[in-house]
């Protein structure tokens, strides 16, 4: 009931930014007219660390509104980031069911609804399946790789191999080297920059691999996926974002 309140005065706040956006105001400084930006709108709240102050700018994230706050985030809320997170969890450990079909549907695995729901089908009716009623979509992915020979086969036949690939090398380049790798290789950067707010989900990933380096020490990728398990707010955001953003904070901040 919590998360919904929360929800709901997000969609409430990002209705209000919306409706604000491109009306006229007279900027006494420059003496002239402007259309409010993002950057014109400040959100004042009274404690920057509580969670209904963080449930906003998560939700306000959620609704395509740029936000720079000194709040501390969980980076699994940027769905940029989830992606690559999800990516890594199968460079740790393949069998994830969740991992597996949301990096499939990723632009790193390139896939549709349809065709994940192809992959199911295609197992769903197996003697394998009927033996065992918990199996899960990791199980439908590996018997669809080993037997499939469909058009869709041919592409996740090639999203197997490029993994394995990604998996021999990981022990030696670490999370950095993954995520550099995954990144360059799907060409994630251009996919963000087409996107709305682009260059600031370009620049948390950056910031996202900086992370995976601490003191001059490469962590491995099972040693990253912890820290982002525990200490999910511990990677700050804030400087990433656009100049054109909304800005929330304190209201003894903003005296």
């Amino acid at each position: 009931e919590k998360e919904l309140e929360d929800n709901n005065t997000a969609s409430l706040i990002g209705k209000i930014i919306n409706e604000e956006l491109g009306k006229e105001y007279y900027d006494l400084k420059d003496k002239k007219s402007k259309k409010v930006e993002y950057k014109d709108i400040t959100i004042l709240t009274r404690n920057r660390n509580n969670k209904f102050v963080a449930g906003i700018v998560k939700g306000l994230i959620a609704h395509g509104i740029p936000v720079v706050s000194d709040v501390k985030e969980n980076v699994c809320d940027y769905q940029e980031v989830l992606m690559v997170v999800n990516a890594l969890k199968l460079v740790d450990c393949f069998k994830q069911d969740v991992a597996l079909a949301s990096t499939l549907k990723s632009p790193i695995g390139g896939l549709n609804d349809d065709e994940l729901a192809q992959i199911v089908a295609f197992y769903t009716d197996t003697e394998e399946a009927q033996k065992d009623w918990r199996w899960g979509f990791a199980d439908a992915y590996e018997y669809y790789v080993k037997h499939a020979t469909t058009p869709l086969s041919t592409k996740v036949k090639e999203f197997n191999e490029y993994f394995e690939k990604i998996r021999e090398i990981a022990d030696f380049v670490g999370a950095e080297g993954v995520l550099n790798a995954l990144i360059n290789d799907k060409n994630i950067e251009s996919y963000l920059f087409a996107q709305k707010n682009g260059s600031t989900k370009v620049n948390r990933l950056r910031r996202l691999v900086c992370a995976s380096v601490v003191d001059a020490k490469r962590l491995t990728v099972s040693e990253f996926l912890q820290k982002v398990q525990t200490s999910p707010e511990s990677f700050n955001f804030a400087d990433c974002a656009d100049e054109d953003s909304v800005k929330i904070m304190t209201i003894h901040a903003s005296k």
